[in-house]
Formats: structure tokens, C-alpha cells, sequence
């Protein structure tokens, strides 16, 4: 579901019955794949299959007849944006879509089940600029200037939906492969099939596997993954009560892709509990199930043996509560019994270690902290190719300066930039935290020019590692509008400073504490690596102690 707002002229005319069918639809999305041809009808109206296929271009004009309402977005963050989401009636592969922006009084009259006609249209592919997957996300929006008009020619049954076996869907590609090849991915490939369609969601054995208690900051952000390698949200409905290792019956809604492909039920009641026969968590050789070394990707998450953190038992085992059925593994379970720890932070930054697999690393020490991770190394004073941001999405329970004896995670690619050279910061995912130990003080990195620490080719070993530069100051100041980030000189070579690690520089969501002029005698800081367009390295104080004023700035 999109995130941008786009101001449309729109018309709606409203008339005939109105239905009492409650029964769950869908929210949709696609990426332009198959099903029928360009061509219109004589009178100039097309198919959802059409629209959903490759026959017709974006931005071309489209009008459809005769289509069902099966969901309607009234209570998510995008719920002003006007959204409803239409199926052919018979329903099957590529017959659904979203229609986005009419305006909401328009959509809180129209229920679930209504059949419409809509006209002044046109195909969208949509995707954020840092989605660089190739995906998008096919719509019926408005042309710039046009009108977009939905009449109600009367009521009816939804489409069946249609049986999809998740856990053969998953197992089609891995995780790995997919994030390789987004749009061609054979896992990817037969979910864009139901891209805005309504769907029963099941497995070859019966039912669907809970992966991870359902979180979020609202209720309508509320997600957990399951066998077939998608998430389910609850945009349009709550979920019941659930939790990890949970068997389902089946789910029923519509698939969504928003950088990945997600479901999205539309009653409470579409998460049908109480299911048999899920497909059998990977387990260690010495577990009731003995999945773990087989090779074989058995519950369908694209992940096969230990790579999905689930798989292994013992006081060793990857500590992730989210990924683990405690009631048969206790208070630890996980992958990790069986993994050689890395050589340190820097086997991961210079390559040693692959990337997107699970690591420990022991002896790490905390050198700063932000509201979605933290940063550590491999000792005390800073060193190229020695720092790692470790990605929590909430705010750690960490401090700077804490020894982490074990820290367990996945090495990862991460990087929203699609410009041309642009780069991928290096980091952790996952990560669970074994056991800490003593308080150490991290100390800066020592030697190192500032030109060649914030290039972003040649800074690419100083990523995530704590420096120190003397003598800039402050060119442009901070404001809402730069997003907190100043423009910082030392006479020669400019670069940027961010509040990543120190949140308004001290002064809230203000920036009074750092105008134009104030010189820096010395400026402390982690290293990282602003990845959207256009790329640019910061350096991220972490408190008032590390902005020394004073000094003799040029």
C-alpha cells in the first residue's frame, strides 16, 4: 500500500441497493503479470486481468464494469488516501486491484459487495523510489487533471477465494534467492499471481505455522510472518490473540506488495485458529523432529536448517523468543549450537564472513546508541573495518560502553539508495543478546584524515567505527527541513553531522544548540552511512560531551 499522497479531481455518483455481505476482502497491489491481453472492448472497457497484465502500459487510460468491492481501507494510516480494492466476479489469478484516491466520503459510502463501474482511470505501477526490487504495485489511480467516477450498479456475492497452498509457494525459492532476484524468483512469481486477490491461505499438510508474536506500534501495524514467505498485517482487521508456534487453520484476504508480499485479512475471523497439522518447525538432530540437518526448507520460510534461526535447542542456542516454540524448547531455542563465531567484527566488514547468514560475535563493546539500534566494536579504540550497526527497529537495552559477551544476528545488506554506485551499509539483523559484561570507555579512532573518512568509496572501512575530528564548524545549521543533519567544515573539506545518536543535539526536536559559526575544537562520533538518495557518510555525536567547543576553526 502506498505511502505518498497524490491531490486528485474526482467525481462519484452513487445509487442502487446496498448489501448486508460481510464476508472478508482484500486489499491489492501487483506487479504486472499476466492475464489477458491489451485489447479493450468495443466500448472502451477492460478487464482487472488486463489491467494486471503486461498488454497494457502504465499510464494508460482504463475503465471497468461490473467488479466487486471486497475491501475497503477505513482504519489504516493510508485509510485518507481513499483506497478500495475490486475483483472480477469469478475471481481466480490476476483478477483483483487497488483503486487509490477517491476521496473517503466517496468510500465510506460504498460497503462490501457492492458492484461498480469505474471510469476516467489509469493504470499506475507504483513504488517508492527505495524499493529497487522491480516490484510494483498495479493500481486503477487518477491522471493528473482527470476525474475518476464510481457508479454503484447494484450488489452481490464475492468471489470464491482462491486455495493457496503457502508452504509449496515457500519452498519454491529461498529467502537468499529471492532477495537475489526479486521479480523472478519462482516464490515471488506465483505470489504476484494473487496480487490483489482474495485468497485462502493453507499448506500441503493442513495448516499455517506462526512465526514471531504478532508487533507493531499500532493496531494496524500489528504483523507476523508465516509459512510461504510472507507477512500477515493487520491493516484492514485485528488479529485474534496469537503467539509464536501457533497452528492455524488457514487465513483468508487479499495479498498485498509493499516491498514485499504481505496478507491482509479483513475480518478478525479471516485468522481462523485452531488448525492441525502445520508444517514441523526445523528442529536439531537431537529434537523430536531432526529437521535441521536435512537440507530442505520443511516449513516453507524460505529459510532450510539453521539459516532460519529456529532450529537448534540448549544453552547455546540462538536466544530469539520470536522465532521459537517454548513450550517444546523451553526458554532457549534457536540455530546457533552448532556455529562457529566469527572472527570479529572484521571478518564481517572485509568479507570473510557471508553476508545474510547467522553470526556470533563475542566481546563486542556498545560505542553508541540510537532509538532504532546500536552501534559496537571490536575493541575499545576505534579501528577501520572494527564497527557494526545492529539494527533493533525499538530503542536497545544497551548503553554505551557495555561489553556484550555474545551477540548473535544476521550480517546484512542494507542500502535504499538506486542511484547508480551507490553502496550498501553492512549490518546486523536479528540480533539477540547472549549475556554483558564490564563498562568499558570507547576510545576514538586515532589517525585518519577527514577527507578520506567521509568519502563515500574511501570511507567505506570507517562505517560504523567511532572517530574524532578537531577544528570544524558549523556551516549550515540544523533544521526540521535538512532532517537534523548540519553541514560541518574544517576550511577544506566539508561533510555532514546527524543526530542519529543524539536527538536534536540536546535541544529536543530544536536546533538552537548548533547555529552557524560554532566551532568545534573536537567532534566525536560514529561513523554511518545516509543511504538515500543522495548518498552521503555522517558523523554521529552521541551527547553534549562529544561537541567540545572552542578551538581555532578556519
Amino acid at each position: 500500500m502506498r505511502l505518498s499522497s497524490v491531490l486528485f479531481a474526482t467525481a462519484l455518483a452513487l445509487f442502487a441497493c446496498r448489501s448486508n455481505d460481510n464476508n472478508p476482502g482484500g486489499d491489492g497491489g501487483g506487479g504486472g503479470g499476466g492475464g489477458g491481453d491489451g485489447n479493450m472492448g468495443s466500448d472502451g472497457f477492460v478487464t482487472i486481468q488486463q489491467i494486471q497484465g503486461s498488454g497494457l502500459a502504465a499510464l494508460t487510460a482504463v475503465k471497468v464494469k461490473d467488479v466487486v468491492v471486497t475491501a475497503i481501507d477505513t482504519r489504516s494510516t493510508n485509510s485518507s488516501l481513499g483506497n478500495f480494492w475490486v475483483e472480477e466476479p469469478e475471481g481466480g489469478a490476476f483478477s483483483g486491484v487497488l483503486v487509490h484516491g477517491a476521496p473517503t466520503t466517496a468510500v465510506a459510502s460504498l460497503v462490501v459487495g457492492d458492484i461498480v463501474t469505474i471510469t476516467g482511470g489509469q493504470k499506475d505501477e507504483f513504488a517508492l523510489s527505495s524499493d529497487t526490487s522491480g516490484n510494483t504495485d498495479t493500481e486503477i489511480d487518477t491522471p493528473t487533471g482527470g476525474t475518476l467516477t464510481v457508479t454503484v450498479t447494484g450488489s452481490g456475492a464475492l468471489p470464491t477465494p482462491v486455495p493457496v497452498d503457502a508452504l509449496m509457494i515457500g519452498q519454491a525459492s529461498t529467502a537468499a534467492d529471492c532477495k537475489t532476484n526479486e521479480t523472478g524468483c519462482p516464490t515471488n512469481v506465483q505470489w504476484e499471481m494473487y496480487e490483489g486477490v482474495l485468497i485462502t491461505a493453507t499448506t500441503t499438510s493442513g495448516g499455517l505455522t506462526v512465526f514471531g508474536t504478532p508487533s507493531g506500534s499500532a493496531a494496524n501495524k500489528l504483523t507476523f510472518n508465516t509459512n510461504g514467505q510472507i507477512d500477515v498485517e493487520a491493516t484492514l482487521a485485528d488479529f485474534p490473540t496469537l503467539k509464536g508456534g501457533d497452528c492455524l487453520a488457514s487465513i483468508t484476504g487479499v495479498l498485498d506488495y509493499f516491498f514485499q508480499y504481505n496478507l491482509l485479512p479483513t475480518t478478525t475471523g479471516d485468522v481462523a485458529t485452531g488448525g492441525a497439522g502445520c508444517p514441523v518447525r526445523e528442529q536439531a538432530s537431537g529434537g523430536s523432529a531432526g529437521l535441521c540437518e536435512n537440507t530442505t526448507d520443511d516449513d516453507g520460510n524460505g529459510f532450510a536448517d539453521c539459516l532460519d534461526l529456529s532450529c537448534q535447542t540448549g544453552s547455546g542456542a540462538w536466544l530469539d523468543p520470536d522465532n521459537c516454540d517454548h513450550a517444546t524448547n523451553g526458554a532457549t531455542c534457536g540455530c546457533s549450537t552448532n556455529l562457529a563465531a566469527a572472527g570479529g567484527i572484521n571478518s564481517i566488514d572485509t568479507g570473510t564472513t557471508a553476508t545474510f547468514a547467522p553470526v556470533i560475535l563475542n566481546n563486542v563493546i556498545v560505542t553508541a546508541v540510537s532509538n532504532t539500534g546500536f552501534w559496537v566494536a571490536d575493541a575499545k579504540a576505534g579501528v577501520q573495518n572494527g564497527g557494526l550497526f545492529v539494527f533493533t527497529s525499538t530503542a536497545p537495552a544497551v548503553t554505551v560502553g557495555e561489553t556484550l559477551t555474545t551477540l548473535q544476528g544476521l550480517a546484512e545488506d542494507f542500502g535504499r539508495g538506486s542511484g547508480s554506485g551507490d553502496l550498501k551499509e553492512l549490518e546486523f539483523e536479528d540480533a539477540t543478546i547472549g549475556s554483558a559484561g564490564a563498562t568499558v570507555t570507547p576510545t576514538p579512532l586515532s589517525g585518519g584524515t577527514l577527507a578520506t573518512i567521509i568519502g563515500l568509496q574511501s570511507g567505506v572501512p570507517f562505517t560504523g567505527t567511532l572517530v574524532q575530528f578537531a577544528n570544524v564548524k558549523v556551516t549550515t545549521a540544523p533544521t526540521s527541513a535538512n532532517h537534523n543533519q548540519a553541514t560541518m567544515s574544517d576550511g577544506t573539506t566539508t561533510f555532514t553531522m546527524d543526530d542519529e545518536a543524539f536527538f536534536g543535539y540536546g535541544a529536543g526536536s530544536g536546533t538552537a544548540n548548533v547555529p552557524v559559526g560554532t566551532c568545534f575544537k573536537t567532534l566525536t562520533g560514529v561513523m554511518d552511512l545516509d543511504t538515500f538518495d543522495p548518498q552521503l557518510r555522517t558523523i554521529n555525536p552521541r551527547g553534549s560531551d562529544d561537541m567540545v567547543s572552542g578551538g581555532t576553526c578556519k
